[in-house]
């Protein structure tokens, strides 16, 4: 059974596999932001790439929201991020909406 729910404390989410945990392992800053990861595997993934890992796609409005300073909601088991209060809101009512729209 998957954790659902805002996630508050982002050291809980591995920001590669967007994967929520009972805690990281791995930080890593990068232009002044905090991103967390589970393993070296992902932390060097990150290293190699951070400018297209660093952003994740609201599933609501579809902008992209860096995941240092997004709200993150768990649903079944996956990481969601998102840019306001608003399109979090309205992913928890209807999340398998906006998940077929993916």
């Amino acid at each position: 059974m998957h954790y659902t729910g805002l996630v508050t404390d982002p050291v809980q989410v591995c920001m590669v596999k967007r994967t929520v945990q009972p805690h990281t392992s791995y930080t890593y800053d990068y232009k002044g932001k905090t991103y967390h990861f589970c393993c070296t595997v992902c932390l060097s993934k990150f290293k190699a790439d951070p400018d297209h890992l660093r952003l994740a796609t609201d599933p609501v409005s579809g902008k992209p929201v860096d995941k240092a300073e997004a709200l993150i909601y768990s649903y079944q088991g996956h990481a969601y991020f998102f840019l306001s209060k608003r399109t979090l809101k309205k992913f928890t009512k209807h999340p398998e909406k906006y998940l077929a729209q993916g």
